[in-house]
């Protein structure tokens, strides 16, 4: 025999109850309405009054806890993003996205951007590939754009069929001319060193200065990110090349090519390529997508 919820019954002006599952809820229909075109659309067809052995019962894909948060957003107390209704880390996931497709079947806008922001939040929680799948479904740029940087940064062979047919053809012609251009751009980082525009007032040869820079460049950073087998991202290469051995190089030019590598980052050009075709594949969907369009 289904009982009534504890938090969801006595709430005032309800009118109608609803039946979830073994639970009976009492709502306002104007609050419902307000957040949902199924529920708008459900009273304005019909004018049947409703009763705890008459309620109102609504389809089995329907869980209490997701149609309680329902409630609570539409109700205006939507849960904080750290409250103990969600689950730490990845155990949210599977909740998330069951929020995020009953908002759909809802139809209600509150709904899908209370999911999405969470699921934002907790991106790193997803495969990157689902993301994009998302973001294609609900038209979210910023799940798109940081997504298709976590898989320019992966390697292709890591790919599954579900994952390519998840992003989709366009998306993975994009990324691969993506990973191609960047990795062209590694190796030109790799091969050409910064160069020293003027020496220090104390460098007794210029040449063997700049000669030897060059040399400790291309057999430290140049090998540091351009390992076969553990290539080293921008960061942790600067932080070892600063340990090498600089031959002959005067101490003063060494201290200032250092601190122009150290705080420069020659992969900034590739992020913002990445950017670039992210945001142009994304914009195409949002047009599609037209009003489903968060901008979030």
């Amino acid at each position: 025999m289904a009982q009534r919820s504890l938090n969801f019954y006595d709430i005032a002006n309800g009118q109608h109850v609803f039946r979830v599952k073994n639970t009976l809820y009492k709502f306002d229909v104007v609050a419902l309405s307000r957040n949902s075109e199924f529920f708008k659309n459900m009273f304005e067809l019909s004018t049947a009054t409703s009763s705890d052995l008459d309620p109102i019962v609504l389809p089995d894909n329907f869980f209490e806890w997701e149609f309680e948060i329902f409630a609570l957003i539409a109700y205006g107390r939507p849960p904080a993003p750290d409250s103990q209704v969600w689950p730490k880390a990845g155990k949210a996931s599977p909740l998330l996205l069951r929020l995020l497709e009953l908002s759909r079947f809802l139809m209600s806008p509150p709904t899908r951007t209370m999911a999405l922001n969470l699921i934002k939040a907790r991106s790193f929680t997803f495969p990157p590939a689902l993301l994009i799948h998302l973001s294609f479904e609900y038209g979210t740029k910023v799940l798109f754009i940081a997504a298709f940087h976590r898989l320019a940064s992966s390697p292709l062979r890591d790919l599954t069929a579900d994952d390519v047919n998840n992003i989709g053809m366009e998306v993975f012609v994009a990324l691969a001319k993506v990973k191609e251009l960047t990795q062209r751009h590694r190796h030109v980082v790799a091969a050409e060193e910064p160069i020293i525009e003027a020496h220090s007032s104390m460098c007794a040869n210029n040449l063997a200065c700049e000669r030897d820079w060059h040399g400790v460049w291309w057999n430290g950073m140049g090998r540091f990110l351009l390992d076969g087998r553990n290539a080293l991202s921008w960061t942790e290469s600067v932080e070892r090349f600063e340990a090498v051995e600089f031959g002959e190089m005067d101490a003063d030019c060494r201290a200032k090519m250092l601190k122009l590598t150290r705080t420069g980052d020659a992969y900034a050009h590739s992020y913002n390529w990445i950017t670039s075709v992210a945001e142009t594949l994304m914009g195409g969907i949002a047009e599609e997508l037209g009003d489903l369009r968060l901008g979030l």
